[in-house]
């Protein structure tokens, strides 16, 4: 297993990076802005990635949000609107 080096931390590349096929990290966050949970989500590409997380998220309702993350670069970010 390859290992990288990011910000001091190591971080160790997910196996199924290895079929090709992007692998994003998901970050849920609360109502502030602080990350409460993290999942790896491997699609084909990043609009596939957020469409799997809005319905991740859909079934967590203690989590405000979520960011996508590949390596070191953000992605995206969806912060659930209140009505």
């Amino acid at each position: 297993m390859k290992e990288l080096f990011s910000f001091g931390r190591l971080w160790r590349r997910h196996p199924a990076s290895e079929t090709g096929r992007p692998v994003f990290r998901c970050y849920f966050l609360d109502a502030v802005g602080s990350i409460q949970s993290s999942e790896n989500v491997q699609t084909d590409n990043l609009d596939q990635a957020v469409e799997r997380v809005l319905v991740m998220l859909a079934e967590r309702p203690q989590h405000a949000g979520f960011e996508l993350w590949q390596g070191t670069r953000r992605l995206h970010t969806h912060i659930r609107t209140r009505l």
